[in-house]
């Protein structure tokens, strides 16, 4: 299939910025990888693409890693396995994929709202964890296959790969973001998206 590319502007740390110029599929994995807020596009003048969707799912796992606490590559996290076709669905989507990923302007977030109308807040309700076995259900829930799951793992160890997962997924969503919020909000905010998009869905 043929891929757009994109321009990235990648903040790492208060010093260091890298611009490159990469497929728009890869996108969703430097958001994950660099935090949502820290990664911006615009559209390229380059030319599309032909690519496979195999060859580009090595291609991608070969150029990101792995996340280290996980040992997972980046492009699993955020993309599943390749038999899910997640991948190929946003190397078809392209630029249209990352706009819908896109969090609509402050000014286009209230134009539907009077003048002395607020909008409605967003409520997200943390997710408490009291032991690890919920720590663990809450992985399996959220689609973390059980080869990865070391269930005799501390549960720092746990609430880590736990975060890593939630954080890929948001990312992946196109969520806004704290990468560095506690895991009990974070999963707050992962179920907060999904019923806005089944709303949204079933709207």
């Amino acid at each position: 299939m043929r891929c757009e590319r994109v321009n990235v502007t990648v903040k790492r740390n208060v010093v260091s910025t890298i611009a490159r110029s990469v497929f728009a599929h890869e996108v969703p994995i430097l958001q994950a990888m660099w935090g949502f807020g820290n990664v911006h596009w615009e559209r390229s003048n380059e030319p599309s693409q032909e690519i496979k969707e195999k060859a580009e799912y090595e291609r991608l796992q070969r150029s990101y890693g792995q996340q280290q606490e996980t040992q997972m590559p980046w492009c699993t996290l955020v993309y599943g396995n390749l038999m899910e076709r997640r991948l190929g669905q946003a190397m078809k989507g392209g630029i249209k994929f990352l706009e819908e990923m896109e969090l609509p302007d402050e000014e286009e977030a209230v134009e539907d709202f009077e003048e002395d109308e607020v909008p409605p807040a967003t409520e997200v309700e943390p997710v408490i964890f009291r032991n690890k076995s919920e720590v663990i259900d809450r992985l399996k829930h959220i689609g973390v296959d059980d080869d990865q799951i070391d269930e005799t793992a501390s549960r720092a160890e746990l609430d880590q790969l736990l975060h890593t997962h939630t954080a890929a997924q948001l990312g992946a969503l196109g969520a806004a973001f704290d990468p560095d919020t506690d895991i009990s909000v974070l999963s707050g905010v992962l179920d907060a998206e999904i019923a806005r998009r089944s709303q949204s869905d079933a709207a």
